[in-house]
Formats: C-alpha cells, structure tokens, sequence
C-alpha cells in the first residue's frame, strides 16, 4: 500500500500522491521561540530527503538572519525568506530577491502610511541587512542593522516594510496598512506589534510554485506546513495543505491535516507518517 500521504482527488473519495516536496516553515511550526530542533526532528527530515522527498524551510526570516539558523544543513540548500521575496542558498552562502520594493515605490507607500497613521514607525529589511528609524525599536539585535534617516532608509529597495505604532497592535495595523496601501500589497502581522508589507507578487506560495516549476514537481505532490497568515498562501497554493494546532484561525481553516505544536515534534509526527503510514485527509495527528 501506498504510504505517503493522500490528496482530495474529488468530493467523494480521495486519491493517492507520492510527495516530492516539501515546504515548513520555521518560527512557530519547525520549532517553537527560542528552541533547538529536536533529534528526532533531524532524523525525520534526512529520511524524507533518504526517500526523494525535498523538504525546503520557507520562513518569514531574511536571508542574513536565516544564515544564523544552526541545522540548515538538513534541508535543501534553497530556502524561501521574507515571505517568499527572496532566496538563500546555504551550499554557496549566496541569497538573492525575486521580488522588492525601489526606491520610488518605498517613497510612495511610506508617504500612504504617514499620511493615514501619523506617528508610525518604518523599517526596511534588505538583503544586506536591517536598516530602522531611529524611533523604531526592534524586538531582536542584528549586527547588519542600520539606524538611518528616512531619507537614506527608503533609498535602497527593501525586501519588506515593517511598520509599528505605539496605539496598534499588529491586527490592528494589518488592516489600516492594508487600506493605506490600496489593498494590493502583501501585508503579514508580525509576532506582538508590527506589520509586514511586501512587495506584489511576494508570498510563500508563489515561492512553492517557482520552485516546483523549477525542479519539475506537479502542484499536487506538493505540502505546505504553516501557522500563521504568512504561511496561509503556501496552504492555499500546495496539494497538501497542513497545519499546526494552535495556528490562526486563517491558515487552520486551509489544512487537510492539523497536526501537533512544535513542542511536541508536530513536523517529525508528520514526516514520519508521510513515510510509515496513510495520513487521511482531515486527520489530527496524535501527540
């Protein structure tokens, strides 16, 4: 019998797909804040990849934050970073944009947003590194962060838009970023109290769908696992939709299968069974 996971193939029935690739993301889905992956995750990621199965991180980090992460070495060389604007290859240590803001465009949109949400705070992420407002306060330090005036921080493109403000919360500033913007960009809520606005075109499933053009895989032997509303264009786009218990309302009302937190090795649950048993559609993966 067929052990890999099952794909609806029509209302009445499902039908059988061997996966070939594979895309999770990292912060809240591989691993929870701040923890190591696990052995058990390691082993579960290099039998899949064993079996033909590509497993590809796709992560709302940036390409030189995600150099920092210590088991890169069990994936695929290419990752997907910032919501699926740009690319890493940690075989050649190279990383380059599919998609970003110029100048022009950083200018205009920066304008939108002082103009509907007087006080915002604006930062840009960079290929090169992280470059701020004085006034903006990152949650986390990098060393290729840059604190410059808005001049010079909009003169660069940028692969993101992260805005803040001290009345809003990242909901709160999703939905009044997505109106100042005219609705066309890609805006993500960020972990506590920012906002994410990438360029047109930029997502993770548009990023799952270049790669497997690339490398030749069909759409339905594709999985995306994710958690939050960034992952929740990778769920849409992949044949097999999954995610995390716990997740946001928008990316569990996508997933075929829900399986357990990152505490609990949810992504090993879930590779092992591509290998040992038949997952069905809709199944909750026991802890």
């Amino acid at each position: 019998m067929d052990s890999s996971p099952e794909h609806a193939g029509d209302p009445g029935g499902t039908v059988p797909v061997r996966l070939r690739l594979i895309g999770i993301d990292l912060d809240g889905t591989l691993i929870a804040p701040g923890a190591p992956v696990t052995d058990r995750l390691r082993r579960a990621v290099r039998a899949v990849g064993r079996a033909g199965i590509t497993c590809v991180l796709v992560t709302g980090r940036a390409p030189y934050y995600l150099a920092e992460f210590a088991d890169l070495g069990i994936f695929h060389p290419v990752a997907v970073c910032s919501n699926g604007a740009a690319w890493m290859n940690s075989a050649s240590s190279t990383s380059g944009a599919w998609h970003q803001f110029a100048p022009a465009e950083l200018a205009t949109l920066v304008g939108k947003l002082r103009a509907a949400l007087p006080g915002c705070q604006v930062a840009a992420e960079r290929l090169a590194g992280f470059a701020r407002e004085t006034s903006y306060v990152p949650h986390w330090r990098s060393p290729l962060e840059r604190v410059l005036p808005l001049a010079e921080l909009i003169a660069c493109p940028a692969l993101k838009l992260v805005v803040r403000h001290p009345a809003h919360d990242a909901a709160e500033l999703v939905e009044l970023c997505r109106r100042a913007a005219g609705g066309r960009l890609m805006v993500a809520a960020g972990s506590g109290d920012f906002a994410e606005l990438a360029p047109t075109g930029a997502d993770k499933g548009a990023a799952m769908a270049r790669l497997a053009r690339q490398w030749s895989i069909e759409r339905a032997q594709t999985a995306g696992i994710g958690d939050m509303p960034n992952d929740a264009p990778m769920l849409r786009w992949c044949g097999l939709p999954v995610a995390v218990a716990g997740g946001h309302p928008k990316v569990l009302a996508y997933a075929r299968i829900v399986i357990p937190p990152p505490a609990e090795d949810g992504v090993a649950q879930f590779l092992e069974a591509v290998l040992d048993t038949e997952v069905r559609l809709g199944q909750h993966l026991p802890a």
